[in-house]
């Protein structure tokens, strides 16, 4: 009961404090915001279309038309622009202006020559000073290829068929005619046989997964959670070092808590306040930027849970080191700035080598992100977060042996 009196006590002067909740609360997600507005934009999960505009002018309405443009839609090089109101003239004065990579007109009558086996031509408008029109130009001429092709085959399975049997009417020879035509479309965008370059003396390259996720704030609430946290302990440090410095802690000696408990009274102050510090900001998360921490609400709260327990012993650690406030401001600063920095808390540290991923692990940071990421990221559960966990109850042990080694009464 003395250690929750002592705790209860120092939360009290804390919420006293007004720069508790500006560590704790407002600064977190002010730099949530930031973070995640710099790596991600506005955190949309729509990925920005980068292909090239291609204005498209169309003047036929067969059935090859409407195939010919789905599979233009589908390109990986240019999206199609389509309004009403362009013309010949209009295309041809966008494209001059800038406004479009490209224009692409298709003629009346495409589709019916498409079928006879003479089409005609496509009209590319582009401008021979820029050579994104050639890259247009290659990847029509792929796309208009396949639908040629693919008649042709449609075509010829046709004839085959006359040879071997005959159709019982027109129906019936367009009904195959068209259902061979899809086969073989098809198969031309997803062809049997396919090329891969490969390069001597190197491994085949592994796509690597996004570190920021779908959702830009998946790695900012976590970092700017434990960071803060850190850097609100410079309250619960300096409750630690007035009363050293006062003689407070000296009469408390003089009643029947013993050190132990003392020790534990200021680490329980410091546990809660994160905890609840976290758990806050875990919910804004959750329902403010739509991030999925209760996707594993047990592996959430075990995060939470360590995360706490890791920092509130390194607050007692610096409230032993410090012999002023003065001192417990610096003692909290620098572990902030410096373990959030190797630890991930600001850059993935999937961005940086090896090297530094290995040097950055030695921090409790470092492991709370990876713990909170394999949540929000990687979409998964208890099972990812035992190791990140335990490593943070070693840190958890350490920093408290040090403090509990290093703390002066006097």
């Amino acid at each position: 009961m003395r250690i929750i009196n002592l705790a209860i006590k120092d939360l009290t002067q804390l919420l006293r404090e007004k720069s508790t909740f500006l560590f704790s609360l407002i600064m977190p997600i002010a730099f949530t915001f930031l973070f995640g507005f710099i790596f991600g934009g506005t955190g949309s999960s729509d990925a920005e279309d980068i292909r090239l505009p291609v204005g498209i002018l169309v003047e036929d309405s067969d059935g090859y038309t409407s195939t010919l443009l789905a599979a233009l839609e589908e390109s990986d090089v240019f999206r199609l622009v389509d309004e009403d109101s362009l013309t010949h003239q209009g295309l041809s004065e966008q494209v001059a202006d800038g406004d479009l990579e490209g224009g692409l007109i298709i003629p009346e009558g495409y589709g019916e020559q498409v079928r006879n086996g003479s089409p005609l031509s496509l009209t590319l408008i582009m401008d021979p000073s820029n050579s994104n029109g050639f890259s247009i130009e290659y990847s029509v001429s792929n796309i208009s290829n396949r639908l040629l092709r693919s008649a042709r085959t449609a075509q010829l399975s046709v004839a085959v068929f006359q040879d071997q049997s005959s159709f019982e009417n027109d129906e019936a020879e367009m009904v195959f005619y068209n259902k061979s035509f899809d086969k073989a479309f098809l198969a031309w965008a997803a062809p049997a046989v396919t090329t891969v370059n490969t390069f001597t003396g190197q491994d085949q390259a592994e796509e690597k997964e996004d570190p920021f996720g779908e959702n830009p704030y998946a790695h900012s609430s976590p970092g700017m959670m434990i960071q803060f946290a850190i850097a609100g302990l410079i309250g619960a440090a300096e409750i630690i070092v007035n009363e050293r410095k006062t003689k407070s802690m000296q009469r408390l000696l003089t009643t029947s808590i013993s050190r132990i408990e003392i020790l534990l009274g200021h680490f329980l102050s410091m546990f809660t306040m994160i905890f609840t510090q976290i758990m806050i900001l875990m919910i804004f998360g959750q329902f403010v930027l739509k991030l999925g921490y209760l996707n594993a609400p047990l592996a959430s709260l075990l995060m939470a849970f360590t995360i706490s327990l890791s920092v509130a012993a390194l607050g007692l650690l610096v409230g032993a080191l410090s012999k002023t406030p003065e001192n417990a401001v610096v003692y909290s600063l620098i572990p902030m700035f410096v373990l959030s920095g190797l630890g991930g808390a600001w850059m993935p540290l999937e961005f940086t080598s090896e090297t530094v991923q290995t040097v950055g692990h030695f921090t409790p940071v470092a492991w709370g992100m990876d713990g909170l990421k394999n949540i929000l990221i990687r979409g998964q559960g208890l099972e990812a977060t035992w190791l990140p966990a335990g490593m943070l109850l070693i840190f958890a042990a350490i920093f408290f042996g040090l403090a509990v080694w290093r703390f002066k009464f006097e």
